[in-house]
């Protein structure tokens, strides 16, 4: 017995008392799958199109305003790139350059000198010079040598007082700018206060060594 949908293939499966179907679902059923398709298309026929008014592609009412938001051709989505002025379309490229190179080239061009924002004025980085000159090249907390940092006990970074500056270690630096600071400022309290402001006699800057 033959499909009784009229696709010609044998009817194996039976839909009520009347019909069967190739299929075990009606929809899977090949002369359904070709009308179902047949009556999109003719709603789309006749569906009134519409003409994207920057690249002229042709879509429907429910689509335009949507199309034309996020259109390449839209004056909106679209900008140069600040080192090459290659266009960019905005909503696939969220920076300003169109690749690393032309980013790195335009920070390379601009971030020179005073415009560069690590860039140290005269004398701000002098602290430093003071600090290992008046004190040891160590952690006052743990007795570090390699990587030794200065810390402002103010934390007035204006203030270079060789009283003011406090060597220490990374860890220890952080700690003292945390809440962990109650667990050595007692040392560093301690070290301020016997400072005695000179110079120790043989000192090498560990800058001065590098």
């Amino acid at each position: 017995m033959l499909c009784s949908y009229g696709c010609n293939r044998e009817g194996i499966y039976k839909v009520n008392e009347l019909k069967v179907c190739c299929s075990f679902h009606i929809s899977q059923c090949p002369e359904i799958r070709l009308r179902n398709k047949n009556s999109q298309l003719g709603q789309t026929r006749n569906e009134k199109k519409y003409n994207c008014k920057y690249c002229n592609k042709i879509t429907t009412h429910q689509g335009l305003l949507k199309h034309e938001e996020y259109c390449i051709h839209n004056p909106k989505n679209r900008r140069g790139c600040k080192f090459c002025g290659k266009q960019l379309f905005k909503l696939k490229s969220a920076g300003d350059y169109c690749n690393h190179t032309c980013a790195n080239k335009k920070r390379a061009q601009t971030q020179k000198g005073i415009n560069h924002p690590n860039f140290l004025q005269e004398g701000q980085d002098a602290y430093k010079f003071i600090c290992f000159h008046y004190h040891e090249h160590k952690c006052i907390i743990c007795g570090e040598k390699l990587i030794v940092e200065v810390h402002h006990f103010d934390h007035n970074r204006l203030n270079n007082e060789p009283s003011n500056l406090i060597p220490v270690c990374s860890t220890h630096h952080r700690y003292l700018h945390s809440r962990y600071k109650k667990l050595i400022i007692s040392k560093v309290v301690k070290y301020k206060e016997s400072f005695s402001g000179v110079a120790p006699t043989g000192m090498v800057s560990a800058l001065q060594a590098d």
